[in-house]
């Protein structure tokens, strides 16, 4: 197995295990499931550091994705879930109405994250922070058995994905620190 971390389902085979293996880095990986930014600062789970506690002034290199969960993407996302045992919608389950509530949602992060982008370079200032956008959700055929989603609706999981990861970029640029 992969998972070395069951509170945080982290593994060793998550992009910043492979970046630093490829790279020759020393890695302290404070990655976990469903963080928001809160848990930047705060103790996510007994048990889970605040994520942040590991930058030091000896910091050099943070990559960082966070913001999903402060807008339970997931949750945005459920009118767009064909719900097993339940046939298939006739008709897409999610459209135009999803994206807009997505993005409004998504404009009230942009402001929270310019705010912890700043806060990863007040504790680590000889670090370059790179943030690292979300992966395409979905390929387009549509959802697998994890997550349901029919092909006709894969279009406006990619407009919420997308949308996710412009708020990030320019909450980057605001913070003037690196976007990926």
């Amino acid at each position: 197995s992969t998972q070395i971390d069951e509170a945080c389902q982290r593994s060793s085979r998550n992009y910043p295990h492979l970046v630093a293996a490829t790279l020759g880095l020393h890695l302290i990986d404070r990655s976990c499931s469903g963080a928001a930014t809160g848990d930047l600062t705060s103790s996510q789970r007994t048990g889970v550091a605040p994520q942040l506690s590991a930058l030091t002034s000896a910091t050099r290199l943070v990559a960082l994705s966070i913001g999903a969960n402060n807008v339970q993407l997931i949750s945005l996302l459920g009118g767009c879930l064909q719900i097993p045992g339940r046939p298939a919608p006739t008709t897409s389950s999610c459209g135009p109405a999803t994206v807009a509530g997505a993005t409004g949602e998504l404009s009230l992060l942009e402001p929270t994250l310019v705010k912890t982008y700043r806060e990863v370079r007040r504790r680590a200032p000889q670090a370059r922070l790179i943030v690292v956008g979300y992966p395409q959700i979905l390929g387009r055929s549509g959802g697998c058995a994890i997550f349901p989603i029919p092909a006709g609706d894969v279009r406006y999981v990619d407009a919420i994905n997308s949308q996710l990861n412009a708020v990030m970029r320019r909450a980057a640029g605001e913070a003037a620190v690196d976007y990926l």
